[in-house]
């Protein structure tokens, strides 16, 4: 299961590679992505290639991480998505990301069901999780899409967070509107 390449109708999900370091931060670092990503802040290339290091690492062992996301046709990173651990102690989350230039076409929705049926069917997870800053209505209203449930506001970390979840007995097959093909990587 690790490294698993995920694909839906019109996108194929790629575990990231260290290689893809200038790529994942030229994403990260648009100021679309990072506002709420990084709280608008300029990230490192060396903060960028550790958490790659630590994806690999995530996905040896547990199967998950960051995946790349991208148009079959395409080799162009329009986004990512995929579980990453946030707080302390630490809880894992969904999380997605796409360039403004992807926004409105529902690839954030397709992309997040599709991580969504994964997390259930080949994971095994009873729980799909997420969060994002208050401000941010286009990933709350992401989350409800997605069949996720608001669950509570609170600060944390000094930001004015909204947290959403998806329990597996909530969810079925037919939720995920687009299908999901894992292959072995």
């Amino acid at each position: 299961m690790a490294g698993a390449i995920i694909e839906t109708e019109r996108l194929r999900l790629t575990p990231f590679a260290q290689d893809e370091m200038e790529d994942l931060h030229l994403l990260w670092t648009r100021p679309e992505v990072r506002r709420y990503l990084w709280d608008g802040e300029i990230i490192p290339e060396a903060q960028t290639a550790e958490i790659l290091r630590q994806n690999r690492a995530l996905f040896a062992e547990h199967g998950f991480g960051l995946w790349g996301v991208r148009r079959k046709d395409s080799p162009i990173l329009l986004g990512f998505g995929g579980f990453w651990h946030f707080r302390d102690p630490p809880e894992l989350e969904l999380i997605l990301g796409f360039r403004s230039s992807a926004w409105g076409k529902g690839l954030a929705t397709e992309t997040g069901s599709a991580l969504v049926r994964y997390a259930f069917e080949a994971l095994g997870f009873d729980e799909v999780r997420g969060s994002t800053d208050a401000p941010n209505e286009r990933s709350a209203r992401l989350m409800q899409r997605l069949g996720m449930e608001f669950e509570r506001r609170e600060v944390v970390g000094g930001l004015d967070t909204v947290f959403y979840s998806i329990r597996r007995s909530a969810w079925s097959p037919a939720d995920a509107a687009y299908p999901v093909e894992p292959h072995g990587g």
